[in-house]
Order: structure tokens, then C-alpha cells, then sequence
């Protein structure tokens, strides 16, 4: 099973007005917490044009507060990127066969369209 990381975003935005994007971190499915989650915001062609950070608590969730300045279409993606294995227990890891996801980055996008403030 692994990792698992979901994102959910509201279904409508308005310029001005915040928003949740929000989800949680799992590990073959029970939730990881204390784990840093990055959430970009990106135009249609993957630009980067803001970026914020969250914390996983102890039921693995996770949530930030985002307001857009103009009307459009986003993407917005959550990336959880597993902490690398210190080179002095890569032994260790290698024989637990961890080594194959080391470093390995999951996440999850979603596409989100912002209207004009009302």
C-alpha cells in the first residue's frame, strides 16, 4: 500500500474570498502525523505562482487557507516528499528494502476554477 495523500478544494472560489484546501497523509492506511505537506498553486501551463506549507496532525490531516487575487483557472497540488535516509543507516534501509522509495515524492492536483468577486 505505501503512502497515500488526498486534496480537496472547494467548489467555487471567488476573487478575495478564502479558501480550504485541505486532506490527509496516509501510511497503508493509517495517518502519519507531524509530516510536512507543500500545496502549490500553479496557473494552467504549471507556472508556480504561490506556495504555502502545512503540518499533518495526528489523524494525518491537513489543511491551508488561500485567497485568490484574480479570476482564472489554478492548479493546486499537494506534495508530500519523504524525509531521505541519513547515508549511515542506508545499509540498514537497504536490507529492509526500503531503498526503492527513498526521497520518493507523492502527491495529489486538483483543478480549480476562481470567479470574479460577486
Amino acid at each position: 500500500m505505501g503512502f497515500y495523500l488526498t486534496l480537496e478544494v472547494p467548489s467555487k472560489g471567488y476573487v478575495g474570498s478564502e479558501v480550504t484546501f485541505k486532506g490527509r497523509l496516509t501510511e497503508d492506511g493509517k495517518p502519519v502525523p507531524g509530516e510536512t505537506v507543500k500545496i502549490l498553486v500553479m496557473d494552467e501551463n504549471y507556472n508556480i505562482l504561490d506556495y504555502d506549507i502545512a503540518t499533518t496532525n495526528a489523524q494525518g490531516y491537513y489543511s491551508v487557507k488561500y485567497v485568490f487575487t484574480s479570476p482564472g483557472t489554478y492548479l493546486v497540488k499537494a506534495i508530500y516528499e519523504r524525509p531521505t535516509i541519513p547515508e549511515w543507516a542506508k545499509h540498514a534501509a537497504e536490507a529492509a528494502a526500503v531503498v526503492a522509495t527513498v526521497g520518493a515524492a507523492i502527491y495529489a492536483v486538483a483543478k480549480y476554477a476562481v470567479a470574479k468577486k460577486r
